[in-house]
């Protein structure tokens, strides 16, 4: 059990620790300021940028990345363009520095899914998993065809 007010602090990276420039940092339900304020300051002094985000299921940066690659699964899976075109009409349209499924790619399919599951659970049905990448998580596929 925490202690009242102790100070807790939640952070997020996407993808690995070592290659991530963003760190999102949320003061815990029970939390103080000051703890986020030391979780800025120590991962700054590790190079890293910080974001200041509520304190919640998928933060921001995964909750909004897992959307976007279910939604381009969503349309790959509904024949609407092939895998290049809706990366090239998300990277080149909208000034990704990625699209959708070279997101889900370098996220991993089963994180994509696990993450949108959560959000489901969390939110309701616009984080429902599309029904190819149920599929390729079903099938052990680790890349998007």
């Amino acid at each position: 059990m925490l202690r009242e007010h102790a100070p807790v602090a939640g952070f997020n990276v996407m993808g690995s620790f070592e290659n991530a420039s963003l760190v999102e940092i949320a003061q815990g339900y029970a939390g103080r300021p000051s703890a986020v304020d030391a979780g800025e300051a120590f991962f700054q002094r590790l190079g890293k940028e910080t974001a200041r985000v509520a304190d919640s299921t998928g933060m921001v940066l995964g909750r909004i990345v897992a959307a976007i690659a279910n939604e381009g699964l969503t349309a790959l899976g509904e024949g609407l363009a092939t895998r290049e075109a809706i990366d090239t009409a998300v990277r080149l349209g909208a000034n990704h520095p990625l699209g959708p499924l070279e997101w889900a790619d370098k996220m991993g399919l089963e994180t994509i899914y696990h993450t949108l599951r959560t959000l489901q659970t969390e939110y309701g049905d616009a984080y429902t998993p599309s029904m190819l990448l149920r599929r390729l998580v079903q099938t052990g596929a680790s890349q998007v065809p």
